[in-house]
């Protein structure tokens, strides 16, 4: 090495003149003084090549490091970014007890941990919605589309503004050709979810299916059976002069004239079907009022209605001792009772407090207790353990709450406006 070289002749040099001073005896102070400069000379070179191979700031690789020199002449560690090793992903704990919990079918036990895990970090809400929505893709890529409709179906009853959870569940329905319950699920979902595609999504979707429904049923001769659902369709979308248009061929396949004529004649007027209303008017006679004077007897499974304004108001009764009137509400997923309804059926053993939900309103989005009732009867039919949601509907509503969706599905419903009656026939 140089540095151990230069060292030796340094030495050298300085034992040499040394020696010259010991056999002549003459006075060589200036050979010592150059000697010793060397010899300073010569160990910081030796010092300054050691520390250049050990310690010079250069991008040399050191292991999982390297050195490299910043602007005061230190050094800075720099770890490569090739050689940094990706984060290990931990799956919370929660997610492997949803995933076994839905495995086993156990539907209400996956939507309580869900729901226990709604105040979570959002890693841990995000885990198990991700979690969720893998598995009920995989069941259906297996040809298991039935366990996932189940699966959604239950959670789009608590998460029912969930707007991706209730696309997948048209998605399915559709898929395994149960039209009728896609149509449904997208009445169900539209006005709760106003936001712009996803509200458009499910209006378009519910255009698609109701023309596919008519289409079908049309082949079969079987359009009375669609009666029901395209009353809630005009009564959900007065304005779609679509719907109100097959309402009339419904009611005139049903041979249930002067409906048909009533539907007909708000449509003469349109740019679209006024011409085929009004022809459609001119080939059958429209019975009289006359014809209505004695009262008619309504059917079993009938309730009788109450108008209120622009709806109708139904009388049931909870256990049998407590009667409410709820207004008959389409787009309600959950039955709700007032406040002070709910304590005082609480009281009674009638009612048990069994979770909380979020119900969209007219003030926005509000936190909401569920109970669940022991027993509800509506006309002749009795619910037991029946789900309701704690909501005081206020203003000058003479109503006590809202019968929503989660009774009404339990049957085949029709709203007869001329009898003022709710005809049920259950499912």
């Amino acid at each position: 090495m140089p540095s151990v070289l230069y060292t030796r002749i340094s030495l050298s040099i300085l034992y040499n003149v040394t020696t010259i001073d010991n056999s002549t005896g003459e006075d060589l102070t200036t050979v010592y003084k150059f000697g010793t400069a060397i010899l300073i000379l010569t160990v910081g070179a030796s010092a300054g090549w050691w520390l250049r191979d050990n310690y010079a700031p250069s991008n040399k690789y050191h292991g999982s490091t390297f050195l490299k020199p910043v602007n005061d002449g230190a050094l800075a560690v720099i770890t490569p970014t090739a050689f940094v090793e990706p984060p290990v992903y931990r799956q919370p704990p929660a997610t492997k007890e949803l995933l076994a919990l839905l495995e086993d079918r156990r539907f209400d036990d996956a939507i309580t941990l869900f729901q226990q895990h709604n105040n979570s970090d959002a890693s841990t809400q995000q885990a198990l919605r991700h979690s969720l929505i893998t598995l009920l893709e995989q069941w259906r890529n297996n040809g298991e589309s039935e366990k996932s409709i189940q699966a959604l179906e239950r959670f789009t009853q608590h998460y029912y503004q969930d707007s991706s959870l209730l696309k997948m569940q048209v998605e399915m329905l559709i898929s395994q050709g149960e039209i009728h319950s896609a149509l449904e699920v997208c009445m169900m979902a539209e006005p709760l979810t106003r936001r712009g595609s996803s509200t458009e999504f499910f209006k378009r979707t519910t255009q698609h299916l109701a023309r596919q429904l008519i289409s079908n049923h049309k082949k079969n001769n079987d359009l009375a059976s669609l009666l029901p659902l395209f009353q809630r369709l005009v009564h959900r979308f007065p304005h779609y002069s679509l719907y109100r248009y097959h309402l009339a061929e419904i009611y005139l396949a049903a041979s249930l004239a002067n409906d048909a004529a009533r539907e007909l004649e708000q449509l003469t007027d349109d740019p679209v079907f006024g011409k085929v209303a009004t022809a459609l008017l001119a080939d059958f006679t429209v019975a009289t009022m006359d014809d209505f004077d004695e009262p008619e007897t309504l059917p079993t499974g009938s309730v009788p209605l109450t108008p209120s304004g622009a709806h109708f108001m139904a009388n049931v009764m909870i256990g049998d001792k407590v009667t409410a009137a709820l207004l008959i509400d389409t787009g309600a997923t959950l039955t709700t009772l007032p406040p002070a309804l709910l304590q005082k059926l609480k009281g009674l053993k009638l009612a048990a407090r069994s979770g909380h939900t979020e119900l969209k309103t007219a003030n926005g989005i509000r936190f909401a207790p569920i109970y669940r009732l022991k027993t509800l009867q509506i006309g002749a039919f009795v619910l037991n353990n029946l789900e309701v949601a704690e909501l005081e509907i206020g203003g000058n509503e003479p109503a006590q709450g809202l019968l929503g969706m989660n009774i009404l599905n339990r049957f085949m419903f029709q709203i007869d406006q001329d009898r003022k009656a709710l005809m049920l026939i259950p499912r």
